[in-house]
């Protein structure tokens, strides 16, 4: 009886360090999931920074195209696309 409490203890003892190994990989994996949607939110919001510019260039090129063409809306006159995108935090995120 003695070799068959040593197995069995064995095996639970090797399933308790399996169990906590385990849950410490499932840690590490969630963690390190996390840090990189940190990074990737990060560097989408370094390249919407960088852009914005750009974008506002062309607000500006677009009206005067308007002007142009006799296109008299001006509703694109005065718009701000910094200023929209952090009143508007829900369209920041696309």
């Amino acid at each position: 009886m003695g070799i068959e409490t040593a197995i069995a203890g064995a095996a639970v003892g090797s399933a308790l360090i399996g169990s906590s190994a385990a849950k410490k990989s499932a840690k590490a994996q969630s963690k390190a999931a996390g840090q990189a949607a940190d990074v990737s939110q990060a560097q989408y919001e370094q390249t919407r920074e960088d852009q914005l510019p750009f974008l506002e260039a062309g607000y500006g090129a677009t009206n005067r195209l308007n002007e142009l063409l006799g296109i008299t809306d001006k509703s694109f006159a005065n718009f701000n696309a910094g200023a929209y995108l952090n009143s508007n935090p829900d369209a920041k995120a696309y």
